[in-house]
């Protein structure tokens, strides 16, 4: 019913998830647990010419439906009591912002591996630029910081020796980690500064 409880959820359903593949693993050959080290690495190239029209009708479909929720999520910012007097359905919004959310976060992972870090620090460096909170512009600038980022995560990866793709987690990681550290630290320093 909240958010202990939908994290909560996630956990144990990413759990049961990891159990299952690390058993269909085990009983696997070696060209599949190969062919898996390789996915959860993470490649932009993993889109064939023949994927490439599901995956982005498949996407666009998500985020033009993420795109319509700036302003139910902006009612949100000012917490559910609020939101809910305003008139907005928390049941509806939360549907479509977990539809969205899984949608998205599920099409990219099964065409393109578990790439971390775009989702954690895109979002953080798109609020401290553009000085807002508000979804409206967020949104739409976490679209394209996130490919302009990843664009160049994936440019970066072929600067490995002799013509081998470095790791693509391993670059966004590189480019992620010291984004969480900048927030981390400025969250810090501002609650020092209130007390």
């Amino acid at each position: 019913r909240g958010n202990t409880g939908i994290l909560l959820l996630g956990l144990m359903l990413g759990y049961l998830a990891n159990a299952g593949v690390t058993v269909l693993l085990h009983f696997g050959s070696i060209y599949r647990l190969r062919s898996y080290l390789s996915w959860s690495f993470g490649t932009f190239g993993g889109v064939t010419p023949e994927d490439l029209p599901f995956f982005v009708l498949f996407c666009s479909f998500f985020l033009g439906l993420s795109l319509l929720l700036g302003k139910s999520l902006n009612a949100l910012l000012l917490g559910e009591t609020y939101a809910a007097s305003m008139g907005l359905s928390l049941r509806r919004t939360r549907l479509a912002v977990f539809l969205c959310t899984a949608g998205l976060a599920g099409g990219v992972t099964a065409f393109c591996g578990p790439v971390a870090f775009l989702g954690v620090a895109v979002p953080h460096l798109c609020r401290g630029f553009f000085q807002t909170w508000d979804h409206r512009i967020l949104l739409p600038a976490c679209l394209l910081g996130g490919g302009a980022l990843g664009m160049g995560a994936d440019l970066l990866t072929r600067l490995g020796p002799r013509g081998t793709l470095l790791p693509l987690n391993a670059v966004t990681a590189l480019l992620g980690v010291p984004v969480v550290f900048w927030v981390l630290f400025r969250y810090r320093s501002s609650r020092e500064e209130m007390s």
